[in-house]
């Protein structure tokens, strides 16, 4: 576990998440690619096949260095959870509230972290623009 901005973090800052039908490494599921038909059942259909599958689409990612779309919670969201976890926090950790800066250390944290945590690639967008299909073509 890393602490950054006073607050706890179980992740390093690596960017955007990747939720499904993302990986966490920054790749899109060979399996979701899959299905939109852009690379053959054959690529996987193995978990080792599938492993290679994804750190291959990695790699060619950041050799192209390809910078791929995100989507990011709404600020009225954000503001939403920021009320949230003041409450909560307040109610149940004042003294650890506190010590963490309060809601101004709270309000740093979930906009930085949030940038970095809470947001996703969206696949949707890659797929149905083909911004990989080149490298798809290639698996």
């Amino acid at each position: 576990m890393t602490i950054k901005n006073n607050r706890r973090s179980s992740r390093k800052n690596e960017g955007p998440t990747l939720q499904t039908p993302m990986s966490r490494d920054g790749t899109l599921s060979a399996y979701t690619v899959k299905l939109a038909g852009k690379i053959p059942e054959k690529a996987v259909t193995r978990k080792l096949t599938l492993a290679r599958s994804a750190a291959f689409l990695k790699k060619q990612i950041d050799q192209k260095n390809i910078t791929l779309p995100i989507i990011c919670p709404s600020e009225e969201i954000m503001e939403k959870m920021f009320q949230h976890t003041v409450e909560h926090e307040k109610k149940y950790l004042l003294e650890w509230h506190e010590s963490q800066g309060g809601e101004e250390g709270l309000r740093d944290a979930l906009k930085k972290d949030g940038q970095m945590k809470m947001c996703a690639y969206d696949a949707v967008k890659i797929l149905d623009e083909g911004i990989l299909d080149d490298i798809f073509s290639k698996m």
